[in-house]
């Protein structure tokens, strides 16, 4: 862990373009989710839709 540390002070050229990757990586991971949030989200309201539609038949009969 020190030496990553120490390597880290003599190259922080190295270092910065580490965090990028990473930064970049968080963020494609996150576009990602989110994406995938929407996707589950519509889902869920077309459930909840049915679900809805489902009670008022079961009223009106």
């Amino acid at each position: 862990m020190e030496s990553w540390i120490k390597n880290l002070m003599i190259n922080p050229i190295q270092m910065i373009s580490l965090i990028n990757v990473q930064m970049i990586n968080l963020i494609r991971m996150t576009i990602h989710l989110i994406k995938i949030k929407e996707k589950k989200i519509k889902k869920m309201t077309r459930k909840k839709n049915q679900k809805h539609y489902f009670v008022m038949f079961s009223l009106t009969y």
